[in-house]
């Protein structure tokens, strides 16, 4: 059995908020980096899964990739609050997937901080020695 790494967990940084996510595959890191995101920029306890937006992205490499995916993430959230999220394909320059939420009600939600950027400031994609993801990024508040 391999090392237990949680699905995300937040990283001290001067005026900025750091996530650092692990997955066993590219969809489960992208999906926890996300979830992980969403849960400094709002709650989603009293969101509903009533609709989809699809998100189709390409990117140079797999951080390129990361940051266009949470800054999409990010800007949905403007008028969207995701609660499931559903990575359909994936790879190192592609990625495709269902965001299941409804649309932003200003009575029922509840945005607790706004992010302005995801960073490439101490961006990193790997792969660990038992053969999971590691991914850290930075995010501007």
């Amino acid at each position: 059995m391999g090392i237990a790494h949680p699905p995300y967990r937040y990283l001290e940084h001067t005026a900025d908020q750091g996530l650092e996510a692990w997955g066993k595959n590219f969809q489960e890191l992208f999906t926890n980096a996300a979830y992980g995101m969403l849960d400094i920029i709002l709650n989603r306890s009293k969101a509903f899964k009533k609709r989809a937006i699809n998100i189709s992205l390409n990117a140079d490499n797999i951080e390129l990739l990361l940051v266009k995916w949470l800054s999409e993430v990010n800007y949905i959230t403007h008028n969207f609050i995701p609660v499931e999220i559903e990575i359909k394909s994936i790879s190192n320059k592609l990625l495709n997937a269902d965001l299941w939420g409804e649309a932003y009600n200003v009575q029922r939600h509840q945005i607790l901080t706004e992010i302005k950027n995801v960073t490439y400031h101490q961006l990193l994609v790997e792969k660990l020695p038992d053969n999971h993801y590691h991914a850290k990024v930075i995010f501007d508040l």
